[in-house]
């Protein structure tokens, strides 16, 4: 086994004392690197060498080195990092956006390009945008804009022209259905202007007879 000194204390040690780094080209044992580390990293008063709450998990440490010291590990960092870019990402959001299709406003936790609260409505909407495609044969309509249409007519029924009841779900007779002015049968398209809101059971007392109704104004 091969012997060096070292040229901060002077002992003669073997190779396993010694840092890789320093074995060929000789320097300082690893007890004098140690013993240097530790007094240039140690406290500069005894404040900075009381316990410490850990900002992120509430344990209490004592910090390992002089600086500012918030965390009492890396882990806790990379967490507390990670809470505050998923709440500025909250906060970045707008806060009126609602569902395409029920009207129910979107939690804030949702994703930004979200159109729907949950996978009842997004299914509910699109199975609407299939049935308005089959009927009149148009491309490129949204089936999605059902809580447009009831916003826009306040939530009242344009033939009894009684409230509607939002929370009331198919195949309830007075839930929210959208009823063609101009009958399909008639010429009718999906156009907004054609569309309004009315208690299923009205729709479907209607048939596809075509009163002369005044059409939406947008």
């Amino acid at each position: 086994m091969e012997f060096k000194k070292c040229n901060r204390c002077g002992q003669v040690k073997p190779e396993p004392e010694w840092p890789a780094s320093q074995w060929k080209k000789g320097g300082w044992c690893k007890q004098c690197y140690r013993d240097w580390h530790r007094a240039r990293y140690a406290p500069k008063n005894d404040a900075d060498d009381f316990p410490r709450a850990c900002a992120w998990c509430g344990e209490s440490y004592r910090p390992k080195q002089r600086r500012a010291s918030t965390y009492c590990s890396p882990h806790c960092k990379t967490l507390a990092r990670h809470a505050a870019e998923k709440t500025a990402r909250i906060t970045a959001k707008p806060p009126d956006r609602h569902c395409m299709h029920c009207g129910a406003p979107l939690p804030r936790q949702m994703r930004a390009d979200a159109l729907f609260c949950s996978e009842k409505c997004n299914y509910g909407a699109h199975a609407l945008q299939r049935k308005l495609r089959a009927r009149t044969g148009e491309e490129g309509k949204p089936g999605y804009l059902r809580a447009f249409i009831a916003d826009r007519d306040r939530w009242r029924c344009g033939i009894c022209r009684k409230s509607v009841n939002k929370k009331l779900q198919h195949p309830d007779p007075m839930c929210a259905s959208l009823d063609h002015v101009i009958p399909v049968s008639q010429g009718g398209t999906n156009d907004p202007w054609n569309l309004r809101l009315t208690h299923l059971v009205c729709n479907l007392s209607r048939r596809a007879a075509g009163g002369g109704e005044q059409l939406a104004m947008l």
